[in-house]
């Protein structure tokens, strides 16, 4: 009931099978699928369209136009979502997160398994935060980051990071055990990745959370979904608290898309100021806020909360 429901809001009138076939366009990029998706209105108007003309709309003139592949590429994402219990937000659609859409190639479909009022709520402008590190941390950085994102899911703001080992699977932790996180893939939601956390992913599901991706489902973690995957971890959240990277980290990356997307950003680190991993180091040092509780950014948040913060708890009536 959840999947028809979730589909039958996004699609906005259009076809869910138009949606993702035009998702399964393999050489047009986000802005070349919406022009699409705007001038088309049913499957059939998809598959009569001449390839000049869609090359034309989309801006991807020269193209190699399939419909007819993407049509049946489609017709399995819709059994494989149903199968699962899996739908999906389109980028025009009510409930694609707002914060999401500040990007300049946002997915075009964003698909999920969990509970959709988490995104109900991120759609009404309610802030997320992302925690992310090494996927080797020293044990002094996996307890901070448990315990920043237990404090953060207590004071009801969501926790995002990668369900990567390491630092990620630390807040996914700290996060489910006081309420809600948020896993972004790198592979189809179907396709857990890694392999080994499928039970904490299983876990934040159970807790009321959400995996999400921008891969349609059976897409396998490729190298170059990696980076792709962190440009939508920090653009989900409002700010960013890096606890561990060495010099050369993937999560630095992270760090990067957080900055270009103008998200607060926080490296994690005791009283004294001692942070975790040379990475960290070197983005204290370039003037990075250094933060030794989560309360912290609370506090600061608090002191400029979102417009719509009544609806997640944080502020009284």
């Amino acid at each position: 009931m959840l999947f028809k429901q979730a589909l039958k809001v996004e699609s906005m009138e259009k076809s869910d099978l138009l949606l993702l076939a035009i998702n399964r366009l393999p050489e047009i990029n986000f802005r070349g699928k919406r022009r699409l998706a705007s001038v088309l209105d049913t499957e059939d108007d998809f598959l009569k369209l001449p390839a000049l003309e869609a090359g034309r709309i989309s801006g991807f003139e020269g193209l190699k136009w399939n419909p007819g592949a993407a049509l049946e590429a489609a017709e399995n994402d819709l059994l494989v979502l149903s199968r699962i219990g899996g739908a999906f937000v389109y980028v025009d659609g009510d409930l694609y997160p707002p914060l999401l859409n500040e990007m300049y190639d946002s997915p075009f479909l964003l698909f999920y398994r969990g509970m959709e009022d988490l995104l109900i709520k991120a759609s009404r402008g309610c802030d997320w935060i992302s925690i992310v590190g090494t996927r080797q941390p020293s044990y002094e950085a996996l307890e901070k980051a448990y315990e920043f994102a237990s404090v953060f899911a207590e004071n009801n703001i969501p926790v995002v990071s990668g369900l990567a080992y390491g630092i990620d699977s630390a807040a996914h932790r700290g996060a489910v055990e006081a309420g809600r996180s948020v896993a972004v893939l790198p592979s189809g939601i179907d396709s857990i990745y890694p392999r080994g956390n499928s039970s904490l992913a299983g876990r934040i599901m159970d807790r009321g959370g959400l995996l999400v991706s921008e891969y349609p489902p059976e897409s396998k973690a490729v190298k170059w979904h990696f980076p792709q995957r962190n440009r939508i971890i920090s653009a989900l959240s409002r700010g960013v608290v890096i606890v561990e990277a060495p010099e050369k980290s993937g999560a630095l990356i992270t760090v990067d898309f957080a900055l270009q997307q103008n998200r607060d950003v926080f490296v994690a680190g005791e009283k004294e100021g001692r942070v975790f991993g040379t990475g960290c180091e070197k983005l204290a040092g370039d003037g990075a806020v250094v933060i030794s509780t989560p309360q912290e950014v609370i506090d600061l948040w608090n002191t400029n909360p979102c417009w719509s913060a009544r609806l997640c708890g944080r502020l009284d009536e």
